[in-house]
Order: C-alpha cells, then sequence, then structure tokens
C-alpha cells in the first residue's frame, strides 16, 4: 500500500499528490479574489439601497453582516479538497460520491450557519452598538441559508475541480516531453486511448480543427492536441519533423520531391507517393537538395 503523496519504499514523493497540493493552493487564492471581490460588490449593493430607501443602518452594521459570511466561506474552503480525495467528482463514480458530496454540503451548510451567527453575536456589541437579534439557528434560517448556499458550494467545489485538471494536465504535458526527450516517443491521445508512437515513425501531421491528425507508415490517429504542441514535443525528440505549412508537418527523412506551384507556395511528395502543400512562410524549412 502506498501512504497518499509518499512511496513507502525510498520515500519518494508522488508527483499526483504534489501537483493536487500545488492546485488546491492556486484554487484557494482564486478563492479569495472571488470573496473580496464578491464582499465588495455586496456591501457597496447594500450600501446603494440604504441611500436610497433612507434606511438608519451603519457601515459597520453592513460591514459585519457580509464579512462575517464571506470570511467563514473562505475558512471552510480548507474541506473541498478533503471531501475531493474521499469523492471525485466523475461520471464514473458518481454513485457512491454523490452520498458523500451530499452530506458534505449539509456540513458546510451548518458549520457556515453557526460559525457566521458566533461571529455576528460577539462582534455585533462592540461594532455595532447593539446585540445580533436574529436566530440563524431557527430552522427557516438554515433552510434559507441551505438555498443559497448550494450555489456556493458548487462553484468551491468546481473551482478546486477545475484547477487540479489544469495542474493534471500540466503534469501530464511535463512527463510527455520527457517522454519525447529520451525516449523519442509521442503519446497521442486518441478515441479516450493513449497510443504510445515512436517519433521517426510518424510521416505527417494535418490541423483538424481542436485535433490533429497523424499519420505514420501502418495508421493515422486523430489526436486531440494542437499543431504547435506536436511540433514542440517532436522537436524535443530530435527527430526530423518540419512545419511546412500552417496546417501541415511532415518527417523530412520522407520528403523525395519539392515542386513549386507558382504562387510562392510547394507541392511535397513523400516517399509514399502522397502529397501536401507546403506555404511560402515555412518554405525557408524545407531541404534545399530536393
Amino acid at each position: 500500500m502506498l501512504n497518499r503523496g509518499v512511496e513507502q519504499q525510498g520515500r519518494v514523493p508522488n508527483p499526483e499528490y504534489a501537483a493536487d497540493q500545488r492546485a488546491d493552493q492556486r484554487a484557494r487564492a482564486f478563492i479569495a479574489l472571488m470573496i473580496t471581490v464578491s464582499v465588495t460588490m455586496q456591501i457597496a449593493t447594500q450600501r446603494t439601497d440604504v441611500a436610497q430607501t433612507g434606511l438608519q443602518i451603519s457601515w459597520p452594521h453592513t460591514w459585519t453582516l457580509e464579512i462575517s459570511s464571506h470570511a467563514t466561506i473562505f475558512a471552510l474552503s480548507v474541506l473541498f479538497p478533503l471531501v475531493l480525495n474521499r469523492a471525485p467528482i466523475s461520471i464514473f463514480a458518481w454513485r457512491w460520491s454523490a452520498p458523500i458530496h451530499a452530506g458534505a454540503f449539509a456540513l458546510f451548510t451548518l458549520l457556515h450557519v453557526n460559525i457566521m451567527y458566533a461571529i455576528r453575536l460577539m462582534l455585533f456589541p462592540p461594532l455595532v452598538g447593539h446585540s445580533y437579534n436574529v436566530n440563524l439557528l431557527a430552522p427557516q434560517h438554515i433552510i434559507y441559508e441551505m438555498q443559497k448556499d448550494g450555489l456556493t458550494y458548487a462553484v468551491l467545489m468546481f473551482t478546486f475541480v477545475a484547477f487540479r485538471a489544469m495542474e493534471q494536465r500540466r503534469l501530464e504535458a511535463a512527463a510527455a516531453v520527457g517522454q519525447a526527450r529520451t525516449a523519442h516517443r509521442i503519446t497521442l491521445k486518441s478515441g479516450g486511448v493513449s497510443f504510445i508512437v515512436s517519433a521517426p515513425e510518424i510521416i505527417t501531421a494535418q490541423a483538424a480543427g481542436n485535433y490533429v491528425d497523424v499519420r505514420t507508415q501502418d495508421k493515422s490517429f486523430l489526436a486531440r492536441m494542437t499543431m504547435t504542441a506536436l511540433e514542440k514535443l517532436l522537436a524535443q525528440s530530435g527527430d526530423e519533423h518540419i512545419r511546412v505549412h500552417r496546417s501541415h508537418l511532415a518527417n523530412r527523412n520522407h520528403i523525395v520531391e519539392i515542386k513549386p506551384t507558382g504562387d510562392g507556395g510547394v507541392d511535397i511528395t513523400l516517399a509514399d507517393g502522397s502529397v501536401i502543400p507546403g506555404s511560402r512562410r515555412y518554405r525557408d524549412r524545407l531541404p534545399e537538395n530536393h
């Protein structure tokens, strides 16, 4: 068995766990920014309403209400990575993860209401000048807060999921570069499956929207990546691939003929008889002995 984040043999840090930790730190920083913006807008809106209605509500009253709620939400955000570790957001795990998230949401609301209530009871007398008279622990108030906290829980959880996904993509990209550099292999994701292709086997690649059609001698792969990303991986592999067109890339070793088209471009014939276009922009990359 492996402890989360550390292997028992050699005590080697788990890169997946380290990536999640980095993502969680960045997610909390982003949440802090969102909460700062939200509390500022809420206070400004309430002060505008007070001015328009003529109600005698002091600035400390407004600040205490909003900051007690938002500060509690930020403090409780530390719980979300713990829930996410036990119940990942996945279509394959929803049957057992959904009850965990339902319980976590109920706990989040109860903690939010109780801590917020305690802060207001403590701060209202010295800051506002009178006691806080609303009983947030009454069932009707808890139900009201649950309705609002449902969206808050979803937004916070999505934030952590999104930042973890971005960090995992960075981890995968770094691993792909390392594999290209040391093993001269390219990882292509096609149809939900990852294929490992030797870089020299790649003959051509053509951009196809959000995909790249990568062709070898035996088969082709419609990989979900950009042409620029593939070009960088092939450059790391040290292989003889060159960009010949905005939408085309070719293996230099398979080029047998380069024929000008008269408009500054060229037609490039490969060893298997196929022809791909070359543009004026990339013409200086083409070999001169064809």
